[in-house]
């Protein structure tokens, strides 16, 4: 039992501001009057006591729940939580939440209430009981700061019995057994045991269809792996810690007496504390506000590989999701089977920028703009200046560069003497395996080009043979260029204009029996921050593969790039942009660590 005192910490988020946005339910009334079943009566802790009076107070799924007032021989009055449920897997419901319940309160006894005992009914042993600690509820959820760092002192002080990831009972939810029993070093086998299970179960209530199934299969055997053994492989590890396990608005709340959080109905277990964060994701709860994921993650940090923590976070909602498709087959299906394919579905086109990123040019152009600078005694081009360069056609003679470079020459002769430079040097091929690729759904790999480099640049680099090799790959019909006529002025990245012609010309030469290709099938690779933004304004996934001196530049703001959030260059419609941690762009530090199987994209003749 823990009595340690815990140091919240503050929060910098706009807490009250959610609080006014989304006020907190009002605790559940008392009811009318409740019979007390004699081994009730029986199995009150304090041997002599009177029960006053009993009403029902909220309400259950599965079960009634009351209040029992009573008076102790000592003449203090007490008030117990009594919970029933009767039903033919009422035995097993009980018995998990008294012992999952138990086991929380021994780590923090503020945090759940005290569980005296359970057992059937005298009146109808098909019925069973459990008596606790009465706690009144006030608001519903707790606000957020007291609330994740008591639900992190939780995860940081429980200790595993084993010191192994399970539990010594299947926990219940609802009538439903949760196969995370067991004990194992694991948790990629526990998680896996555990989600394969209500999928399988999911599969026979709601009669699977051979797409469920296959994605049911990339789960199990992709999925599940890919997420979760890089957290106990290369000397990485994680703490087996106690959850409640369905955590969400409806069983927390702030106790009216103390004014401190506690939890209740729980399905505990011992697991990766992230999983507890998996039932927030859901729009149907209160909790699904980032600001009390944040605010966890403010006391207790993101496990490494930090960047797959949305992809952990959606893989844990599956088992919440799936489990509410099991019992409310008509209210919560989509949730389940949608999670995954509607968020990430498989690509099925990848779109790339040229300058950087297929072709090593970056070094290139600083080394030729430098060439001219040094020539008129002017300093070389800091990075400072080419960040906000990069991407955005006709920059490199544009204002940002001359008000910085203050050259005694015309713009138009700087830009003949940075031509001539350009005829000297040539650029280098990176790689990356597409040709012949299919993703997970046997669908061939479409790929385009959308390039912010203008024709008389582009013709230039694509006749060199180290260029030619991989835009020979790109059918011709399918390479936006940054002057084509079809992008309006003043349209070109950041704006989303040219991946979406992209896209267009891509779809134009699909056969007729393809479906269309929808834009969150397509992923985007980009060096520059207005082309990662251009590619997040058009509602596609993005890859960032910076120049190191780049990544240096935006380095602390790597989120807000990947997000399309740095206002670099100021269009409007904010709509369009995505939101800082949503799982749908990433960083890599060269194509060469391109994660194929992430995509769901099978190279030919390559080990994934």
């Amino acid at each position: 039992m823990s009595t340690t005192t815990i140091e919240v910490v503050a929060a910098s988020l706009p807490v009250d501001e959610h609080l006014a946005k989304f006020p907190p339910f009002k605790g559940p009334r008392i009811g009318g009057n409740f019979e007390v079943d004699d081994n009730v009566l029986a199995a009150l802790p304090v041997p002599g006591t009177e029960v006053l009076h009993a009403n029902t107070y909220g309400n259950s799924l599965w079960g009634r729940t009351a209040r029992i007032v009573c008076r102790t021989p000592d003449g203090k009055t007490v008030s117990y939580f009594h919970k029933s449920i009767k039903h033919e897997m009422s035995l097993h419901m009980i018995e998990a939440d008294f012992e999952s319940q138990k086991a929380l309160h021994n780590v923090i006894p503020t945090l759940a209430p005290k569980v005296f005992t359970w057992g059937p009914y005298k009146s109808d042993p098909t019925c069973h009981f459990m008596l606790a600690a009465f706690r009144e509820v006030g608001q519903q959820p707790p606000e957020p700061v007291r609330f994740t760092a008591r639900l992190a002192q939780l995860h940081k002080e429980s200790v595993s019995p084993t010191g192994k990831f399970g539990f010594h009972l299947k926990t219940m939810a609802g009538p439903i057994k949760q196969h995370n029993d067991g004990w194992s070093d694991s948790w990629e086998e526990i998680f896996g045991n555990f989600l394969g299970h209500l999928l399988d179960l999911d599969g026979e209530k709601n009669k699977a269809w051979p797409e469920f199934e296959h994605i049911k299969y990339l789960t199990k055997v992709r999925v599940i792996p890919r997420l979760l053994r890089p957290l106990q492989s290369n000397g990485r590890s994680i703490k087996p810690c106690l959850v409640h396990g369905d955590l969400w608005d409806g069983n927390s709340a702030t106790d009216m007496q103390t004014g401190e959080p506690f939890i209740f109905d729980p399905k505990s277990f011992y697991a990766h504390n992230e999983y507890e964060t998996g039932n927030w994701r859901a729009p149907r709860h209160r909790l699904s506000s980032k600001i009390y994921v944040r605010q966890y993650q403010r006391n207790f940090p993101v496990s490494e590989p930090e960047e797959d923590w949305d992809a952990r976070n959606l893989l844990y909602s599956l088992t919440y999701n799936t489990s509410a498709a099991i019992l409310y087959p008509a209210m919560k299906q989509r949730d389940a089977r949608d999670g995954v394919r509607d968020s990430h579905p498989p690509v099925r086109a990848c779109i790339f920028d040229m300058d950087g990123l297929l072709l090593n040019t970056e070094d290139i152009y600083t080394q030729c703009a430098d060439n001219v600078l040094t020539k008129y005694g002017r300093p070389r081009l800091p990075w400072s200046v080419k960040a906000k360069l990069m991407g955005v056609p006709g920059s490199s003679n544009g204002d940002v560069f001359h008000e910085w470079a203050q050259l005694p020459i015309g713009r138009e002769q700087f830009k003949k003497e940075q031509n001539e430079q350009q005829q000297l040097l040539f650029a280098e091929s990176l790689p990356l395996h597409l040709k012949g690729a299919q993703n997970d759904s046997h669908q061939p790999i479409e790929i385009a080009l959308a390039t912010s480099s203008e024709g008389y640049n582009y013709d230039r680099k694509a006749t060199r043979p180290e260029t030619k090799k991989f835009l020979d790959l790109i059918p011709e019909n399918r390479r936006i260029l940054g002057d084509d006529p079809r992008v309006k002025d003043g349209r070109g990245k950041p704006a989303p204009d040219m991946y979406l012609l992209a896209l267009e010309t891509i779809n134009s030469t699909l056969p007729e029996s393809a479906p269309k290709i929808k834009p969150n099938e397509c992923l985007v690779f980009e060096d520059s921050v207005p082309g990662v933004e251009a590619g997040r304004r058009a509602g596609m996934r993005a890859v960032w593969i910076p120049h190191e001196g780049l990544a240096a530049e935006y380095k602390g703001r790597e989120k807000e790039v990947l997000a399309g959030r740095t206002g670099l260059v100021k269009i409007g419609d904010e709509h369009q942009l995505g939101q800082l941690d949503d799982g749908r762009a990433e960083q890599l530090a060269s194509l060469e660590d391109f994660p194929y199987a992430k995509y769901g994209i099978q190279p030919p003749g390559l080990d994934r």
